[in-house]
Order: structure tokens, then sequence, then C-alpha cells
């Protein structure tokens, strides 16, 4: 049986990346929470590209409530909806997010 490294490494190196995303570093604080959802942002990664514009890691954590909703809604695949990433924009002179 021939061993094929390359695809190995590559795997390795997919998973390592996959998991380092959620753990650059960040500092999530919470600022929102209901009974479907919490909402954080990484306090350690915020960035001004100009001058009213501030960029924002937004961490959104499901519960319960929202999964069960959301795998009525659309299939059994979301089960293990656990929690979602998004990198934001807020304009602070229109005071909207994007």
């Amino acid at each position: 049986m021939k061993r094929n490294y390359g695809i190995i490494f590559a795997m390795i190196g997919y998973i390592t990346f996959v998991f380092s995303i959620d753990g650059r570093g960040a500092e999530w604080r919470l600022y929102f929470e209901n009974d479907r959802v919490a909402f954080y942002y990484d306090a350690e990664n915020i960035t001004s590209p100009s001058k009213n514009i501030v960029k924002v890691w937004e961490k959104r954590v499901f519960k319960g409530k929202f999964v069960n909703e959301t795998v009525k809604k659309m299939g059994d695949i979301f089960k293990t909806l656990n929690y979602a990433i998004i990198l934001r924009e807020v304009d602070c002179t229109k005071k909207q997010a994007g």
C-alpha cells in the first residue's frame, strides 16, 4: 500500500487552519443575549480601516430553541448548529452595521 504523505499533510494543515479561526487570540465579550442567541464581539481584534469605519468580529452562539426551530424549517443537517463567526463593518457616522 502506497501512502500519499502530501494528502496527509494537506489535511493536517486544513484542520489546523479551521480550528485556528476561532482560537486566533479572540477575546469574546458578551454584548447581547436572548433565549435563542448570544452575541459576542472580539475585543482583541477590532480594526479601523478609515476614519468612521470599524471592523469587528461577531460570534453568534445559537441556543437550543433557535437550533430546534432551524431544524424544523431546514432539516436535520442543522442539528449540530452551534455558532457562527461574522466580520461586521460598522459605519459610526451612519450608525449602521453590515
